[in-house]
């Protein structure tokens, strides 16, 4: 089974800059020979203020109980370790974070895997990386409540947005044990023994 991050003698990697690609000995060995997909329903990011993010493919698939699928280029080591690639992000994704996933279009999953006639360095800017493709505005955001900063929380509440957030703390914190009260009317009265009287 492979698995997400690479143990280099220097320091554990899980991303890789798909612009340095070619400059990192680490790497060069595998841009023609160890090219892979990693399929996702999203990601996650923080903003410079700390505050979590997800990324989802704004395109809806066509079957309601199978959401669409993000395709992100990655590469692979001799012992099955995954390095996923990433570039500077657009202009609308880098309010959040300057670096984003280099995202696959499903018509390059065949031309990014396939090594042996597809090489690296003739495909990743002509192709891959194409300022023109839409795939690179297929992308929507929101902010998420703070379970996905824990390590121990592993359920679908990592997925939750901060707006639900707020409102279940509405629902199940201090908020419950107080009643909203209306504010008087401008004609509202109060007499010398402190008793309300209306007009």
């Amino acid at each position: 089974m492979m698995k997400w991050g690479y143990d280099a003698p220097y320091n554990f990697i899980i991303n890789a800059r798909v612009e340095e690609l070619q400059e990192k000995k680490t790497f060069r060995p595998l841009l023609n020979t160890r090219r892979c997909v990693v399929i996702v329903e999203g990601y996650f990011e923080w903003n410079p203020k700390k505050e979590p993010f997800c990324f989802k493919p704004k395109k809806k698939s066509d079957d309601p109980e199978k959401p669409p699928h993000l395709y992100i280029a990655a590469l692979y080591s001799a012992d099955e370790s995954v390095i996923l690639l990433t570039r500077q992000s657009t202009r609308e994704l880098d309010k959040i974070h300057h670096r984003m996933p280099v995202v696959l279009d499903e018509d390059e999953i065949d031309m990014w895997v396939d090594c042996k006639n597809y090489r690296f360095e003739d495909i990743i800017d002509r192709e891959i990386l194409n300022q023109k493709k839409e795939k690179w505005n297929d992308l929507y955001y929101y902010q998420l409540a703070p379970y996905v900063g824990d390590m121990k929380n592993k359920t679908e509440k990592c997925l939750m947005s901060i707006e639900d957030y707020k409102k279940e703390l509405d629902r199940v914190g201090i908020k419950r044990f107080f009643k909203s009260v209306k504010p008087k009317k401008e004609d509202d009265q109060t007499t010398h023994d402190g008793t309300d009287t209306v007009k």
